[in-house]
């Protein structure tokens, strides 16, 4: 699976609702506090600073998994394509 990005690279960092990249450079905001609790908003900030990493951690699984069954074609192929699915849709691929 091609592994180049489009998006801001990483690391991303939460402050508050606001998504950093690269010091002080705008990525995202998560909702605002008026579409949702605070707290919520906050998580959601984490999550999508979190995004950057996760993209690499899942395309590095899918790597490993895609080798797996390619070594043992018996292996369950549901979390290949769940991972498959994930970068997909994470890469606009969806």
């Amino acid at each position: 699976m091609e592994k180049t990005t489009s998006h801001t690279p990483g690391p991303w960092a939460a402050e508050g609702h606001y998504v950093h990249a690269e010091g002080l450079r705008f990525v995202a905001v998560s909702g605002g506090v008026s579409s949702c609790k605070e707290s919520e908003a906050f998580a959601n900030a984490r999550l999508i600073a979190a995004a950057p990493e996760l993209l690499s951690a899942l395309r590095n699984i899918e790597e490993v998994l895609t080798k797996s069954r390619e070594q043992n074609p018996t292996l369950d192929p549901f979390p290949l394509m769940e991972a498959r699915a994930a970068i997909a849709k994470a890469t606009g691929k969806a």
